[in-house]
């Protein structure tokens, strides 16, 4: 299966000349049926709204008809640099992708102006955005980009679950489709007469069984089976933050789940919210606004910044004060520091009262286990003791 299949956007001045190298790589784009969206100027930004499942751009860096382009070095004025710069950081802003400039031009000189400007260097060095010489791409374009695809871990992650979860999404409605036609309608109703807000339902139910129509996802690329980089600590305390924890501004400011973390303070206290996602994915009546939604109880157990451990008798120590069935240890919740939260301190609130504190949501399985935990703490029922004694005869 391609890494790169799906619609492209080409922009280059010269992409209608047919004497044109642009021309011929735009060509052997179309040969494959992939839809072209082709543009010969920076498009408006409002275009990008409906990008946002492309393969790749493709982007000329000299968009000024007629430029001779040189060899030693790149002509691009300092107006049209900076216009390119400003129009690629929106650009990358809305959608995640591979970007590859093409032209004429010196590579290296055009690698190092992208390398000078703070929001496109670490692009750069990530590998999603490419320069590439026109000439070299004149034969096998299209594999020529895959292959630098697959040799960059994010990228070909990026294609290979594009790929999927669009034959997954297509499976999905056809299924439903064909139980009938007005399925949404159907979860819609029965979400209001169970007085649960019917999007949250509708998403839910959508959410669910694309996840059980996918395909098992094969990411079986040299760039991810046998990465050999050296990923710093600091790198890998991020990729667990992004797998432990969704920052408060990714969140719909309407929707209230287990997991919504609240603080007040900068004292390293956290709160998060255990209260189950039934007691608090309300309905909105016609009309009431917010009024229903900011009388929500939440049950919050508290958390507490620990220092960082800076050693593995330290690490150990942690695990064995702080994980457990009193409470629970989630490593770098936030920043590079492990919380602890404990069950037997918590309190209840109103989302009212909270609403403007909440600062990220701790995420599935965490939840999940601190949510049983929870549970099983609330049930302990101590029991009279029993000494060995009364084996003894």
């Amino acid at each position: 299966m391609s890494l790169v299949q799906g619609p492209v956007v080409f922009i280059d001045d010269e992409v209608s000349n047919e004497a044109k190298p642009a021309y011929a790589l735009a060509q052997q784009i179309r040969a494959t049926g992939r839809p072209i969206a082709e543009y010969e100027e920076l498009p408006p930004d409002e275009h990008s709204e409906h990008w946002r499942s492309i393969a790749f751009l493709v982007l000329d860096w000299d968009l000024v008809p007629g430029s001779p382009g040189a060899l030693g070095g790149s002509t691009l004025s300092d107006f049209a640099r900076s216009s390119l710069f400003e129009w690629l950081e929106r650009f990358i802003e809305k959608v995640f992708c591979p970007i590859f400039i093409i032209s004429a031009e010196d590579v290296v000189d055009i690698e190092r102006q992208l390398n000078d400007n703070a929001s496109l260097q670490r692009l750069v060095g990530t590998g999603r955005v490419k320069v590439f010489p026109k000439q070299t791409l004149m034969e096998n374009f299209l594999q020529y980009l895959e292959e630098w695809i697959a040799s960059t871990p994010a990228l070909a992650a990026l294609n290979i679950w594009e790929n999927e979860n669009e034959s997954a999404k297509n499976r999905l409605f056809q299924d439903m489709d064909q139980l009938a036609p007005d399925w949404p309608a159907y979860v819609w109703k029965n979400a209001g007469k169970d007085g649960i807000d019917p999007s949250y339902e509708l998403a839910s139910v959508i959410s669910a069984n694309l996840l059980h129509r996918m395909d098992t996802l094969r990411f079986d690329v040299d760039a991810i089976r046998e990465f050999d980089g050296d990923p710093t600590r600091e790198a890998m305390r991020r990729v667990v933050q992004g797998r432990t924890t969704l920052p408060g501004t990714r969140l719909y400011p309407t929707m209230i789940l287990p997991g919504d973390l609240f603080s007040d303070s900068d004292d390293g206290v956290v709160w998060v919210n255990v209260t189950p996602a039934c007691h608090t994915v309300i309905s909105r009546t016609e009309g009431s606004g917010d009024e229903e939604s900011g009388k929500v109880h939440l049950n919050l157990v508290r958390g507490q910044r620990l220092e960082r451990p800076k050693s593995k008798s330290a690490f150990g120590k942690q695990k064995n004060d702080y994980d457990g069935p009193n409470g629970m240890l989630v490593h770098v919740l936030l920043g590079d520091e492990p919380y602890a939260f404990s069950f037997r301190s918590r309190r209840m609130a109103t989302w009212n009262e909270v609403s403007g504190q909440r600062i990220g949501r701790l995420l599935p399985p965490y939840i999940t286990l601190l949510q049983q935990r929870h549970a099983a703490f609330l049930m302990n029922e101590g029991l009279p003791r029993v000494d060995p004694d009364l084996y003894l005869d």
